[in-house]
């Protein structure tokens, strides 16, 4: 209870200290308390423990974040690699039908100049 409600336990310790000290003609203005402590060492290996458990908790949540973000990198770089296929495949297909459509024009073109040259040559 010490350490788990410390503002419950603070006020019991208020509510007792005041009784005795309103006993002796003294009142209580201000309390405030800063430190818990036990003889034996049993409070302090109390919160050895649990700063262990959160530091655990904190590793355990940290790998787990960090496995999730090599999922989400590898999704991303799926969807990418998919979409650059993509663009790749389209540049390809527009460079094959540029070039068809220049050997179709160079043959029109070869084929005029041919007919002039024979038609220059037949005169």
């Amino acid at each position: 209870e010490i350490y788990q409600d410390r503002t419950q336990f603070a006020t019991r310790v208020f509510q007792i200290a005041k009784i005795d000290l309103g006993e002796m003609g003294l009142e209580i203005v201000s309390y405030t308390l800063t430190d818990i402590s036990d003889s034996n060492g049993y409070l302090k290996a109390l919160g050895v423990k649990r700063t262990a458990e959160v530091q655990r908790d904190a590793r355990i949540g940290s790998a787990k974040a960090e496995a999730e973000a090599v999922c989400v990198q590898a999704e991303c770089d799926k969807l990418r690699l998919g979409k650059q296929y993509v663009c790749d495949t389209d540049i390809a297909e527009s460079e094959r039908d540029y070039q068809l459509k220049k050997i179709d024009l160079d043959k029109g073109i070869n084929t005029k100049k041919a007919e002039s040259e024979l038609e220059y040559t037949l005169r």
